[in-house]
């Protein structure tokens, strides 16, 4: 940790010269950065639930995705900067950066305490923490609190806004994720408040499936109020941090924070959605897009996809964009880090169920 606070204590690049294509009218770029969430456990809820994610045809689903790290405090620097390590992560703009030289409001808004936020927050033209809101307190907060701060944004805000939501999404405990109305499992708190219980396991999964119901709607709603601007240009990527552990892997483990993960908590869902308008003005690229949705992914593409996705173009980035041809992202190795520097080969872990 104290790596990383120097690390993102480095001044950053301001005022960058980039060469870029805007659009006439509305922007909304959107990145939704979720917590802890098992892409297998996150699609069985989402087809549980029957979530419009899945049936909406502006949605593209990647659906082999594996993030950067399973850490936070490592992955969430590795998505903004586009890198793969710590050491090129403090020299590198972040993609809101590069927004914000294209002429984009820029703005963070968080249910998610994580204390390299506040460095991204110095060069942002508004925020939104609910821990500061809060005053650092972390019982009761919920992702919808978020709710009347993003729809007053999108409807009332700049006519070229580049925003950042980081969710409390399924971080432990689980039980504090979601209000007590949004229990679609029963979940016996006694039970989930010792580990040593008989039915530990069992509760967990309940209370972190309900997380994962939460999540969903969420990001329905995003995605809901973003269609409501019929002619703006606007696209959104949603993709957790990391993934989970939830008693997965035969280890008697449970969450994600150890230096040999499992699949469980590096596989995540990544899902992109544009509008009618955005498709329109860019129908090849929306395509390849569309097509790579099977191919192996990694977070790392989210930083030139966002680029791309405004008409930015020559980023210092090695990573292969999620609209670019298929074959650049099968060329690209699958790696991550658990420690910022050292890089993992993802095909090295020992398989999991499909």
């Amino acid at each position: 940790m104290q790596f990383l606070a120097r690390a993102l204590n480095q001044r950053r690049l301001e005022n960058l010269a980039v060469s870029y294509t805007t659009q006439p009218g509305r922007e909304i770029y959107v990145h939704v950065i979720g917590e802890s969430e098992q892409y297998h456990r996150w699609l069985e809820q989402a087809r549980v639930s029957r979530s419009p994610l899945l049936s909406n045809p502006n949605v593209v689903l990647f659906r082999s995705n594996i993030s950067q790290s399973n850490f936070t405090h490592v992955s969430i620097p590795l998505l903004m900067t586009g890198t793969q390590t710590l050491a090129a992560a403090q020299s590198r703009p972040t993609w809101l950066q590069y927004a914000k030289s294209r002429g984009c409001k820029t703005a963070w808004f968080s249910a998610n305490e994580f204390e390299g936020q506040r460095e991204y927050k110095l060069a942002l033209d508004f925020e939104f923490d609910l821990h500061a809101v809060t005053r650092g307190m972390d019982r009761e907060i919920y992702d919808d609190m978020l709710v009347p701060e993003i729809r007053r944004t999108l409807r009332q805000g700049p006519e070229k806004l580049c925003l950042v939501i980081h969710m409390g999404g399924s971080h432990t405990t689980y039980g504090l994720r979601y209000r007590p109305g949004q229990e679609r499992y029963p979940v016996d708190s006694t039970v989930l408040s010792s580990m040593r219980h008989k039915n530990y396991q069992e509760a967990a999964r309940a209370a972190y499936s309900n997380t994962l119901l939460k999540n969903l709607a969420f990001v329905e709603f995003v995605v809901a109020e973003l269609e409501q601007h019929k002619d703006a240009h606007a696209f959104l990527v949603y993709a957790p941090d990391h993934g989970e552990n939830i008693f997965d892997d035969g280890t008697g483990f449970m969450t994600h924070g150890r230096l040999k993960p499992s699949r469980h908590e590096l596989r995540t869902p990544l899902l992109v959605w544009a509008s009618a308008a955005f498709q329109r003005a860019h129908p090849g690229a929306w395509t390849r897009l569309a097509q790579n949705s099977a191919e192996p992914t990694t977070s790392s593409s989210i930083f030139p996809t966002l680029l791309s996705s405004m008409g930015i173009a020559a980023a210092l980035n090695t990573a292969p964009s999620l609209f670019g041809e298929a074959d650049s992202l099968r060329a690209v190795p699958r790696q991550f880090t658990v420690d910022g520097e050292k890089l993992l080969d993802f095909s090295q872990l020992p398989p999991v169920a499909e």
